[in-house]
């Protein structure tokens, strides 16, 4: 059995997800508020290998190659777009959605007006407040969103952003549109005391166009290297079976 053929063949598909997890990336470059995937790679044990020796065999470790992604929760640069429904965070925190039949937290403040007078996202969900959807009203005006996320229609409040965040992060799961806390796995809510709001922005995605292209390129490289291994072991395989195989 030749190691080296499997090693290469678990950085292939370890190289695979990267590619998948750059090329999204790209697409959702332009999207509000996304946050990018990051991947991490590491060797982990996968047993051991008997490798005869003319005194017997010899245990020899086996290792092989894994990638992980993760989120990138690091801020996006805001922009003014001059919508009165359009909104942003600075700082920590997440807007909070409710979806179909379940409830996600995201970035992306592109909300809008709905026919049913709710504040809703671009998949038309509504956003939460701190009790439940927000409705305005067709004839009060203009909504004005104060920095601590007070939404109100001249002297008449709407309802308030509850803006939430967590401590770990890192164990969200990504849905289309954010993110949701996995129902198996309840995560510690930070207090939000003073969330920092901005009407009429929009954060942009932390993804950098550029340097997602550079990684496509290695990703590429990389494929490259670890199909020629494959060939180069296949080819000496073959020929062993062949010289085995004549005498």
């Amino acid at each position: 059995m030749e190691t080296g053929l499997y090693n290469a063949a678990t950085s292939l598909a370890s190289l695979q997800r990267w590619q998948e997890v750059t090329s999204q990336n790209i697409a959702s470059s332009g999207v509000p508020g996304y946050k990018g995937q990051q991947m991490s790679f590491e060797a982990i044990h996968a047993g051991k290998m008997g490798i005869p020796t003319e005194k017997g065999s010899l245990s020899m470790p086996v290792t092989m190659a894994i990638s992980t992604p993760s989120a990138d929760f690091t801020g996006g640069m805001l922009k003014q777009t001059g919508s009165p429904t359009h909104m942003a965070i600075r700082g920590e925190g997440f807007f909070r959605i409710q979806g179909d039949g379940y409830e996600y937290i995201s970035r992306d403040g592109e909300f809008h007006i709905d026919p049913d007078n709710q504040i809703v996202n671009k998949q038309g969900h509504p956003v939460l407040g701190e009790t439940g959807p927000m409705r305005v009203q067709p004839n009060y005006g203009e909504i004005t969103i104060s920095r601590t996320g007070e939404i109100t229609q001249g002297i008449n409040k709407v309802g308030e952003l509850d803006i939430v965040d967590y401590y770990e992060k890192e164990s969200l799961i990504r849905v289309p549109g954010g993110f949701r806390v996995d129902p198996d796995n309840p995560l510690r809510r930070k207090e939000m005391i003073e969330p920092d709001i901005l009407q009429g922005q929009l954060e942009d995605s932390n993804v950098t166009p550029m340097e997602q292209m550079v990684n496509l390129i290695s990703v590429s490289r990389a494929f490259e290297v670890n199909q020629k291994v494959i060939q180069t072991l296949d080819e000496k395989m073959g020929k062993t079976i062949e010289v085995l195989g004549a005498t």
